[in-house]
């Protein structure tokens, strides 16, 4: 498994924990660059706001940055 950025490894951990979950481990078998670790973090926080789930603190301002 590749090292994570802390940035994006903050943004995992502050998934539900069932998402967090699946989020490493396909990370971690498919050993994704964080380039493709951030794309499918920013497609998980689009889904959650689109089902209305904001406010949790999954999907703060630090997914604008690049990591």
């Amino acid at each position: 498994m590749r090292p994570m950025h802390p940035i994006l490894f903050n943004r995992v951990m502050r998934l539900p924990s069932s998402l967090r979950s699946e989020v490493l481990e396909y990370a971690g078998a498919a050993s994704l660059a964080d380039d493709q670790i951030k794309s499918l973090l920013d497609d998980i926080c689009d889904m959650i706001e689109k089902e209305g789930q904001t406010g949790t603190g999954t999907c703060l301002p630090e997914r604008l940055y690049a990591a």
